[in-house]
């Protein structure tokens, strides 16, 4: 019996021995691939071990093969004009729109959006919870800083994308300019009756009121079958903005994130008056039921929960998203 516990000792620690070789092996091979511009061959060197959301490495070269798949081979260089970013209350979104990255985006599902979104899932499906904090706690400030640093840029590429997107923007980034004409100003339709009735006409800032419409060809219909994920991908981005920039480990040389820097306490503001106008109107709970969502998965499943659900995500999404897009 003695003889049979150590060879099953044995034979475990050579296999874990060796899954560790292999994993080191295929970081290594990903990693020559990805510096190639060899996307699938990366993919593929990843794929062929156990997928190993413990080892940030890991993490981190899964993240990249999505970025690789999308066209960019370092991130830091995609969002060459952070240093014009207008960090202020009015303009914060629309200068994320005109950015040259955001405006090459020619429709929702384009490969180049869709691809940073599995990347920024990648990052966020290795800790629970999910989130700057859940990181930090798992993985150490120190790594979970770098993990936190990709995820920012990987979020502020997508939402400039997404902004631009649906916002029918012209070079500006101001929504509701592009060709689609004056009047088709919002980001999307809206079903519940708080928001199309108080919210979009009080937010003095923001260009979509009861009066406007939204563009056929890009906003988000409710007649949609997707209509809460395209709903739910705007505000997991704004979500992962806001909680990045508060908690990310900040690097000594903060010259590669330009203005961007200057968003945390404009994003604060927002979210405080937000609550205190939420809370007035009615609809307080729908920050408590979004505000710690980081997955389109998860704020998925929760406003396909109940109607109310359903409600507060666009009561959430008019104030956060529509009410800052101008």
């Amino acid at each position: 019996m003695k003889y049979f516990i150590f060879s099953l000792l044995f034979i475990l620690s050579f296999s874990c021995a060796n899954k560790e070789e292999d994993i080191i092996s295929a970081k290594k091979e990903a990693l020559y691939y990805l510096s190639s511009g060899d996307c699938s061959a990366a993919k593929k060197a990843l794929d062929s071990v156990s997928p190993d959301s413990d080892d940030k490495v890991y993490v981190s070269l899964y993240a990249s093969v999505y970025e690789c798949l999308a066209g960019y081979k370092e991130l830091t260089t995609v969002l060459g004009n952070l240093d014009s970013l207008d960090a202020s209350a009015l303009n914060l979104f629309s200068t994320l729109a005109a950015f040259d990255s955001s405006q090459e985006v020619t429709a929702p599902d384009d490969y180049k959006y869709t691809n940073i979104l599995k990347a920024l899932d990648v990052i966020q499906n290795s800790s629970t919870p999910t989130g700057a904090i859940g990181r930090i706690q798992k993985f150490g400030r120190a790594q979970a800083g770098e993990l936190n640093y990709q995820a920012l840029f990987l979020t502020t590429i997508a939402l400039g994308k997404y902004l631009a997107a649906y916002g029918n923007v012209d070079a500006t980034g101001s929504k509701g300019t592009g060709s689609g004409g004056a009047t088709l100003v919002c980001l999307a339709q809206y079903n519940y009756s708080n928001v199309n009735n108080d919210y979009l006409d009080d937010l003095a800032n923001d260009s979509c009121t009861g009066s406007t419409t939204a563009n056929n060809n890009v906003s988000i219909l409710i007649t949609d079958t997707e209509y809460e994920r395209r709903l739910c991908e705007g505000v997991v981005l704004y979500n992962n903005f806001l909680d990045l920039l508060i908690n990310l480990e900040l690097p000594l040389d903060t010259s590669e994130l330009g203005n961007l820097i200057d968003a945390q306490d404009v994003l604060k503001d927002i979210k405080s008056a937000a609550t205190t106008y939420l809370a007035a109107n009615g609809d307080g709970p729908a920050i408590s039921t979004y505000e710690n969502i980081y997955m389109i998965s998860t704020c998925v499943s929760t406003a396909k929960l109940n109607t109310t659900n359903k409600n507060y995500l666009e009561a959430y999404y008019s104030v956060f998203v529509e009410g800052n897009h101008n």
